[in-house]
């Protein structure tokens, strides 16, 4: 089954005339329709993000340990979807993205601990993403963790969990600005980021 992932701006999806279609490279199936950003797009987020201030250090701290449990949970269909697809993409087996899952989950709970938010906007910082794994995703998350609002450039072939966990932080009670996604070529950070 297809599904389309929007560009999401400040935590609102935008959908673009421009997208990616990702298969599965294993049998060839398509996955996934992928909305893709422009770096002019980015540019213009990144100028006008807004006065995002982070929750205090506490509720962030819960909103951590809320997300590290919500990620974790195996009867979630969603997460077996992500599993199912990250694999499929990356030439991972199931059980080397569970195993990353629960290092994923132990990092957000490691990050509540020392989570430290301060009450005034921050500057975004922007993350170019790998296709190879899911682990990595631990980069970005010490950002929020300290209060940094993030813009994340998911690579082509692992979108999957640059999206779930966005949306396991948003239900956790992160604010939707916090966030965006920017699918996109090799330009668009350089670019979004100095104009």
């Amino acid at each position: 089954m297809t599904v389309r992932l929007p560009v999401m701006r400040h935590g609102r999806p935008y959908e673009s005339m421009e997208q990616l279609e990702v298969c599965d490279a294993r049998t060839g199936e398509a996955l996934a329709t992928i909305d893709l950003a422009n770096p002019g797009l980015v540019a213009r987020d990144l100028r006008r993000w807004p006065d995002v201030v982070a929750p205090p250090t506490a509720e962030m701290q819960a909103i951590l340990n809320r997300a590290a449990e919500r990620l974790l949970d195996a009867s979630d269909v969603e997460h077996v979807a992500t599993v199912e697809r990250t694999a499929g993409t990356t030439g991972l087996t199931h059980e080397q993205v569970q195993a990353q899952v629960h290092r994923l989950a132990t990092a957000l709970r490691r990050l509540a601990e020392l989570a430290e938010t301060r009450p005034s906007p921050r500057p975004p910082m922007a993350f170019v993403l790998p296709s190879n794994a899911p682990g990595v995703h631990a980069s970005w998350l010490t950002a929020i963790a300290l209060g940094f609002p993030v813009a994340l450039k998911p690579g082509s072939r692992e979108p999957w969990f640059p999206a779930r966990l966005s949306r396991v932080l948003w239900d956790a009670g992160l604010p939707e600005a916090m966030i965006g996604l920017y699918a996109g070529g090799a330009p668009v950070f350089l670019v979004g980021t100095h104009a």
